[in-house]
């Protein structure tokens, strides 16, 4: 059964591990928490929560960082794969490099991912290679599921996290990167969803968005798919207080049927 997840960051830590985890626990699956481990906050947080979360029907994924240099991303991954040893298997996705130059950003990001796979080895870490969309904002041209093929192709190990909400963003070329997301379907274990309105990504879905449709389309097809994450602005939910907007986020889930 595909397991409905939250996506959580510093917004959410005003809560306790404990808190969280219980509003968490009556509507969904697990969490995926972005965390920056340069943060001590933010990692004590971490721990406190993989110290509870084996008392919860819960699983936890991670959303890295990949602009850390390659030395510190080793050093936080080992960190989590000490966490995995206690919890269980932790899935970390981390997005393509960037750099104003398609090929340029290929090479980085397959030199990257290559070094953060093999250094997982043996352990309970699994690395998963996420799609962009072009960021609007700082005129990035980021890479597509299929500009991502090949390095996942040619790296053991590696799977990745389909963006579906990005391919959303992305507009004109939502058809033709659905089709690559549908023909890479057995390398693809963990979707993120999330709506576009009036050009802002990571909005809420609710009843009678328009994208709605389209990420039903999708999602039968991913026989592989462990997880979906409904990745939005927790700010963007409905709330007077951020427990509010947290429940308002986890009620809105029931909107995608998995």
């Amino acid at each position: 059964m595909v397991k409905k997840i939250i996506s959580a960051n510093y917004k959410f830590m005003c809560l306790s591990p404990e808190e969280l985890l219980d509003l968490i626990a009556q509507y969904a699956d697990g969490l995926e928490l972005a965390v920056d481990h340069r943060k001590p906050y933010e990692l004590n947080y971490l721990e406190r929560l993989v110290d509870i979360i084996g008392n919860y029907p819960l699983r936890l994924q991670i959303h890295g960082d990949s602009e850390l240099p390659i030395a510190e991303q080793r050093h936080f991954l080992d960190l989590l794969s000490g966490y995995a040893d206690k919890i269980g298997q932790i899935l970390v996705t981390l997005h393509p490099i960037y750099d104003p130059d398609i090929e340029e950003s290929q090479r980085l990001t397959e030199e990257y991912f290559r070094q953060a796979v093999e250094h997982v080895e043996g352990t309970n870490v699994k690395i998963l290679i996420e799609n962009l969309n072009d960021d609007m904002e700082t005129n990035q041209r980021r890479l597509k599921l299929g500009e991502i093929a090949h390095i996942q192709e040619g790296i053991p190990g590696l799977d990745y996290t389909y963006d579906l909400g990005h391919v959303i963003a992305d507009g004109a070329s939502a058809l033709e990167d659905f089709a690559d997301g549908i023909r890479l379907k057995d390398s693809i274990i963990n979707a993120h969803i999330h709506t576009t309105i009036d050009g802002l990504d990571h909005q809420p879905f609710y009843a009678g968005d328009e994208n709605l449709a389209l990420i039903a389309q999708v999602l039968p097809y991913l026989d592989r798919l462990e997880s979906v994450v409904f990745e939005y602005n927790l700010y963007k939910c409905r709330g007077e207080t951020i427990k509010d907007r947290i429940i308002d986020y986890l009620q809105s889930m029931k909107e995608i049927d998995l």
